[in-house]
């Protein structure tokens, strides 16, 4: 992977000549195999740039006190911070002070603003694609695939919200989502039927008012099944 390795020493170390102080130290002494194998296994082959994407970023928490995430994805509408845990240092070398500190910490950022997404090393190490399709669908899909397409935006906001809710959406639902009136809501959620993702949960009635997800389908939709190496 020349074209990430090119892109990724030229990202470092620009970050490294910015940065001072504790963090400039952690860039050159902390950042280490773990968390380069995240971007080289989940990140790049999704997004194919390192673009708004900030190592070692720090943070005041809610208390005052100075946090680091591995990686933090800052663009409008996006604060998340992207962490790969060992089992190890992450569980069974940790004492009750630090779970609690590690606990305060998480919940802390998320009052401010930032959300915080935990990959185990073990699948960036061994299950790199399921890492990429949670990435993706964290992120709203690759920029390439979805870029312009507004039906498909708005398809991907049912489904996620359809599962939010258990696997099934009603019309109502679906139009407070997308602040649209009946005809383009019930036009987009025929839609998702023909696709293949929604089926009516009256069949044979008139009338339908409510949709459930069809399970099976999802994996396909998301690209790869979770749990499953996508075929070569």
């Amino acid at each position: 992977m020349l074209l990430f390795e090119e892109q990724f020493e030229a990202w470092h170390r620009g970050h490294v000549e910015a940065s001072a102080g504790e963090r400039r130290r952690r860039l050159k002494e902390k950042y280490g195999d773990a968390e380069k194998l995240f971007l080289r296994n989940v990140w790049f082959p999704a997004f194919k740039s390192l673009d708004g994407l900030f190592p070692e970023h720090e943070v005041l928490d809610a208390e005052g006190k100075t946090r680091f995430m591995d990686h933090a994805y800052i663009a409008p509408g996006f604060l998340w911070g992207f962490e790969v845990d060992g089992y190890g240092p992450h569980l069974r070398d940790i004492d009750r002070r630090q779970f609690a500190d590690e606990r305060r910490r998480d919940v802390s950022l998320k009052a401010l603003g930032w959300r915080i997404a935990r990959f185990a090393f073990d699948d960036v190490n061994e299950k790199p694609w399921v890492c990429r399709r949670l990435l993706e669908m964290i992120l709203g899909g690759s920029a390439k695939e979805r870029e312009g397409n507004a039906e498909s935006f708005s398809k991907d906001r049912v489904i996620r919200h359809a599962m939010a809710l258990g696997g099934t959406i009603s019309i109502r639902e679906a139009r407070g989502l997308l602040g649209q009136s009946d005809k383009p809501t019930l036009a987009l959620l025929r839609a998702l039927v023909r696709d293949g993702l929604l089926e009516p949960c009256s069949e044979g009635a008139q009338r339908v008012h409510r949709y459930r997800l069809r399970k099976e389908a999802l994996a396909e939709y998301w690209g790869t099944h979770p749990y499953r190496s996508p075929k070569k």
